[in-house]
């Protein structure tokens, strides 16, 4: 998929919903199904990397950030430490 990865942050439509923005969490080697997680849903997303190519040429989807989760949460963890 092009100019994104498993790790990135994406904001997508589902069918009838609001944009949502998930983190890329897997992709299905085989298939190219992708499943999207965000810690604020108690759900996951999985759509066809067709669906969320066409979605990013059209506009309809767009990279929200390329910082892992983990980094982030590493480094507002260490900013915490410093402050104190």
């Amino acid at each position: 998929m092009a100019n994104w990865q498993v790790g990135d942050w994406l904001r997508f439509r589902m069918a009838n919903t609001e944009p949502l923005c998930g983190l890329g969490c897997w992709q299905n080697p085989s298939s190219g199904t992708i499943l999207f997680f965000n810690p604020d849903w108690p759900y996951a997303v999985a759509m066809s990397a067709a669906t969320v190519d066409q979605q990013i040429r059209s506009g309809r989807a767009q990279l929200v950030s390329r910082v892992p989760i983990f980094d982030a949460a590493a480094e507002r963890a260490l900013g915490l430490l410093e402050k104190r």
